[in-house]
């Protein structure tokens, strides 16, 4: 019983640390602010809270401009 349930374990934390993974790098996106110059000012995990952040502060500062990359 013992090893059925290691086994059962290690498998489980194998798939959940490759499923998670592949998420974690495909969506994850990076807010840029340029204003003149360029500047890295957040990593995100998720793609679409970086988007959501960029359109709001661009709408509240017209002279930057936000963006992700």
């Amino acid at each position: 019983m013992t090893k059925l349930f290691s086994r059962v374990t290690v498998l489980l934390a194998t798939l959940f640390t490759v499923s998670c993974t592949d998420t974690l790098f495909e969506n994850g996106k990076t807010l840029y602010l340029e204003r003149g110059v360029e500047t890295k000012r957040a990593k995100f995990v998720y793609a679409q809270d970086c988007q959501l952040i960029a359109k709001h502060m661009n709408a509240a500062e017209p002279r930057a401009s936000w963006y992700c990359r």
